[in-house]
């Protein structure tokens, strides 16, 4: 009996779509903020019912556009947090491909850079707005 020496090797290779990605997060941004925009118009209305107004005047489409931009950026907020759960748990998951990792990283930086640019603008007016 002769004994043969057999090598057997296992290898895990990480690939994403980083389009897949972007395209989930753009919906995931159009979905979120037609509902905040129904959102702050129930909130319009409300506030109307309470003031008494009886008739759409100008001041009612100014509060309507600071309830969406109050809105607008939770949704952001909301996305972006989401975002960072997801690239926090692909980072956990994803233990030996850490090149890997840094170049999508930078490559999806664009994206929450964005984001982040946008809701820290929405919310700075809606709280000036106070």
């Amino acid at each position: 009996m002769s004994y043969t020496i057999l090598q057997v090797g296992f290898q895990v290779r990480y690939a994403m779509s980083l389009g897949q990605y972007e395209e989930d997060i753009e919906i995931a941004v159009g979905t979120l903020s037609a509902l905040a925009f129904v959102y702050s118009f129930m909130q319009t209305w409300g506030w109307s019912k309470r003031a008494g107004k009886i008739a759409i005047d100008f001041m009612t489409f100014v509060k309507l556009f600071l309830y969406c931009l109050g809105n607008l950026a939770n949704v952001f907020f909301v996305v972006m947090f989401g975002a960072s759960i997801w690239w926090l748990i692909f980072y956990k998951v994803c233990t030996l491909c850490s090149n890997f990792l840094i170049a999508l990283i930078l490559i999806s930086h664009h994206a929450n850079s964005t984001l982040e640019i946008n809701a820290i603008n929405l919310r700075t007016a809606d709280l000036l707005t106070l």
